[in-house]
């Protein structure tokens, strides 16, 4: 099933009562920013080694070295990672793969996915705060934990990968650490100033585009803080990121509300960070 088009969207029974907290273009703002001067974005790759660190893990039956750095100082678990080539003998049998009728190709990446990671991706290790285990609740049944609960969504999503969330690669033990790999996404997140440059009906088709397709899957995204949303290089797609709180919901109502709610919350914010960036010198009028 491919997602529902933005154009498609039905109209929500519950819109009228939510449109009285529906956020408004902010007075004195203009309708368009733009940079105050132009600021090259430098590119994460390549990593230096001189500046970086060497991550190092086994990921099914390979060895992956890997230079990597921290995203950001507020995320001590997630870092950039460039992978050092593998070994000759196995670049020489990938090469001969290629020669291969399709078919075999596929089933040796669907096997042997390890060998085919791209050359730079995200490694996400589980905090140090989140249990790996929880007790279960006799109301609930079982608890995951956040990083476990990440996980289970980006399977639960498999057909929105590379194109509302990021690719899901697998899990691996890092450094004694339980650990994710995804999908390195270009871009900036919307609280950058990169990013602060959407007009209010872009921001809000984007958002709620985003947040429709996870809907047709009966997902949501509950983390509601527009870091977690990645604007593409083309400029026309949003993918969510930080999956550790997304929910399923079975409850159709419950599902159309936030699917609502939540692009409204996020677009406020959005604009409260334009405003902000704007006294901050980082964006002007255009």
């Amino acid at each position: 099933m491919s997602p529902q088009s933005h154009a498609e969207r039905p109209q929500l029974y519950h819109e009228n009562i939510l449109d009285m907290y529906r956020p408004r273009r902010l007075s004195g703002e203009p309708d368009r920013y733009r940079l105050t001067e132009y600021r090259a974005r430098k590119p994460i790759f390549p990593l230096k080694p001189s500046t970086q660190k060497a991550l190092n893990f086994w990921f099914r039956t390979r060895w992956v070295q890997t230079l990597s750095r921290q995203v950001d100082r507020d995320y001590t678990n997630v870092y950039y990672a460039q992978l050092r080539p593998v070994p000759i003998i196995i670049s020489l049998a990938l090469r001969l793969l290629d020669s291969l009728p399709r078919s075999a190709r596929t089933w040796a990446q669907r096997i042997f996915p390890e060998w085919f990671l791209p050359a730079n991706l995200i490694i996400k290790c589980r905090k140090d705060e989140d249990p790996e285990h929880l007790d279960p609740v006799p109301a609930y049944g079982p608890l995951l934990s956040n990083f476990d609960n990440e996980c289970k969504a980006y399977e639960q999503l498999q057909p929105l990968q590379g194109i509302t969330i990021p690719k899901y690669y697998g899990r691996a033990n890092c450094n004694g650490r339980h650990a994710i790999l995804i999908q390195y996404m270009p871009g900036s997140n919307l609280s950058e100033p990169e990013s602060g440059t959407l007009t209010f009906d872009e921001a809000k088709e984007l958002l709620e585009k985003c947040y429709l397709e996870l809907a047709q899957y009966k997902a949501c995204q509950t983390d509601c803080n527009i870091r977690n949303f990645i604007l593409l290089p083309d400029r026309k797609r949003l993918m969510t990121v930080d999956l550790e709180y997304m929910v399923v919901l079975t409850d159709e109502k419950l599902l159309n509300f936030h699917a609502v709610g939540y692009p409204q919350d996020l677009l406020g914010s959005y604009l409260r960070m334009q405003k902000c960036l704007r006294f901050d010198g980082l964006l002007e009028a255009a």
